[in-house]
Parts: structure tokens; sequence; C-alpha cells
């Protein structure tokens, strides 16, 4: 066996080893150091109950706003197809010919060329109107731009055929005038319709800046049911 090591034995010669004692004013320090600590922790807490507060009343507004939308978007509805409604009740296309060349018209018919300038962005890659015999027609459409998606609008129209070409005035969506005043021409399958910027009725089919000659192809009644 081997002895202890000589290094760590206490003899008369070499006194126990003493260890530096910490100074009293570091001492003092701790407390206030728990006390920083504690508090850090209450802030840390406190913070993050106002934050879930604020988020939670952030979502509740958020949420009014959205019922406020809803609510709105839903009476301008209301109010648009009240005023439209009103517009054809004012002036119905009442004769015998109109209802007939309603009649011809009803069905849905989807573009086949435009005539006039159109904005690349907001040339349509799909565009179909559906018109009844009541008076409406729906209009579905999605631009070229991207990300557009398919919109679906009912409108309300009334036509004169007793006008060489035909006029058709067709509600465009806003309250009220004004509207859309057009001519169109019934060949078969194939509808043309001619309108204006200007909100004015055209002349004739004929080229004009601002003017813009719409050709639709009727849909068969077994496609349009897709």
């Amino acid at each position: 066996m081997t002895g202890p090591d000589a290094s760590t034995q206490v003899t008369p010669d070499r006194p126990r080893p003493r260890f530096a004692r910490p100074s009293p004013r570091w001492l003092l320090l701790v407390p206030a150091i728990g006390l920083t600590i504690g508090w850090l922790r209450e802030a840390g807490r406190a913070a993050r109950v106002a934050v879930a507060a604020s988020r939670r009343e952030l979502d509740e507004v958020d949420a009014a706003i959205r019922r406020i939308d809803e609510e709105s978007k839903r009476v301008d509805a209301d109010y648009n197809r009240a005023i439209e409604r009103a517009w054809l009740d004012f002036d119905p296309p009442t004769s015998e010919a109109a209802r007939q060349e309603r009649a011809r018209l009803a069905g849905s018919w989807e573009i086949e060329s435009i005539q006039g300038r159109v904005r690349r962005s907001q040339e349509p890659v799909f565009w179909r109107l559906t018109f009844a015999d009541d008076g409406t027609v729906t209009e579905e459409i999605r631009h070229a731009k991207p990300f557009d998606q398919l919109r679906t609008t009912t409108h309300y129209f009334r036509i004169d055929p007793g006008r060489s070409p035909g006029s058709i005035d067709m509600t465009n969506g806003s309250i009220g005038p004004p509207y859309n005043r057009g001519f169109y021409r019934l060949d078969g399958d194939r509808l043309t319709l001619a309108f204006d910027r200007s909100q004015r009725r055209p002349d004739d089919f004929g080229k004009s800046p601002g003017r813009r000659i719409l050709v639709f192809r009727r849909v068969d009644p077994k496609k349009a049911a897709k």
C-alpha cells in the first residue's frame, strides 16, 4: 500500500489550508439579485397576459368588422336589387315583340370575340351571359389577370326589337344610373352586342374609339348545365 500523499498531509510545519471568504459586499447583492429575478418573472407573466388579452381584443374587433362588412354588403345588394327592379318595372318591355325576343334570347351565351381596345389584364378568359325571360341576365366572368376568380353577377335588361338595330339596356350593378345602353343583333346561335364606354347608345355596330363589340355564341343547354 502506498501512504497518503505528502502534499495533503497536515503537519505542524504545514498548517491547514485556508479558503478565501466572500466579501460582505457581495453577500449584500444576493437578496437584490433574487428580487430582480422574481420581478423579471412577474413582469414576463404580466406581459404574456397582456399580449393574450390584446390578441383576444383584436380578434373581437376583427370579427366585429367582418360582421359589419358582411351586413353592409347585404344591405347594398338588397338596395341595388330594389333599385334595378324598380327601374325595370318603371318601363317594362310589355310588347308582344319584346316578349318573343326575350324568349329567343333565353339561355346561355359564351364570348367568342371582342372588338375594341381591351387591356391585357382585363381580357376575359371566360365570359358567359345567361338570359332569362323574366328580364334578368346572369353574368359569369373571369379575367386574365393573375389570381382572378370567377365572379357571378345578376343584372336586369330590357330590349326594344322595334328599333333597327334592336336596342338593349342593361344594369351594371351600380346604384341607379348610368346603365349600359347599346344595340344587339341576334342571328341564329350568334349574339352581337355593341356598347360604348361613355354609357351612351352607339350609333351602329361600326368601329369607333371607346366602342366595344361583343360576339357571343349560344351554349348547348347540356354544357351550360354542367
